[in-house]
């Protein structure tokens, strides 16, 4: 009986990592217009300086995203769209942001973009 229940536990731990590694993979290989906080216009600036999937964003950070977004088109930025992006990589609202972390990244704005 308690193989059964272990085969049993296994079989289910089985199907929960491969379903779960399916939905990572789906989430990294979707379109970087799916993510929280990225509209046309963002989707159309992240796609045009190479980033076109959620997992290059993820990789390149909202830092190095913003960077680039930012000589493409001649500093044309602002800091909604650096905690845009840092909200899409994490899966939220950039408005859900904690506080540290928006402080942190208007700091980084503030130094290296104005």
């Amino acid at each position: 009986m308690l193989k059964k229940l272990l085969f049993i536990e296994k079989e289910k731990a089985t199907f929960f990592n491969f379903i779960v590694s399916k939905y990572i993979n789906a989430i990294k290989m979707s379109s970087v217009r799916e993510l929280p906080n990225i509209g046309k216009e963002l989707g159309t600036r992240l796609e045009n300086v190479g980033i076109s999937t959620s997992e290059q964003l993820i990789e390149c950070g909202s830092q190095n995203a913003i960077i680039k977004i930012s000589t493409y088109y001649n500093g044309d930025v602002c800091i909604h769209m650096l905690l845009a992006l840092e909200g899409a990589i994490r899966g939220i609202r950039w408005h859900g942001l904690d506080i540290e972390t928006k402080n942190e990244l208007r700091d980084f704005y503030k130094s290296v973009l104005k």
